[in-house]
């Protein structure tokens, strides 16, 4: 958005594809932690996150720079509750 990295297409990953969507897959079959109500809550914020990134992609090759500004903000509030999510399974494990 900024400009400081070239982005393609090709490199935007959905919530399956990343680190945190393979991570999440496989401990979905593990009962002792995908019952839990904050493995639960991730997924739909994660996979949200995902679309906004992509939506901010699209907007900034649009030249929709202020649209692009405000999907950002989007993004910072949707981060903060995909880690919020992170933390309360991560004090539920432990």
């Amino acid at each position: 958005m900024l400009g400081y990295h070239h982005i393609e297409e090709k490199d935007l990953v959905d919530h399956h594809q990343c680190r945190l969507g393979t991570w999440y897959r496989e401990v979905k079959g593990n009962p002792s932690i995908s019952s839990l109500p904050a493995f639960q809550q991730l997924e739909e914020p994660h996979c949200r996150f995902h679309d906004i990134v992509r939506e901010i992609y699209q907007l900034v090759r649009a030249g929709r720079q202020q649209e692009a500004e405000a999907a950002f903000l989007s993004l910072e509030d949707i981060s903060a509750l995909v880690l919020q999510k992170l933390d309360d399974l991560a004090n539920c494990i432990r």
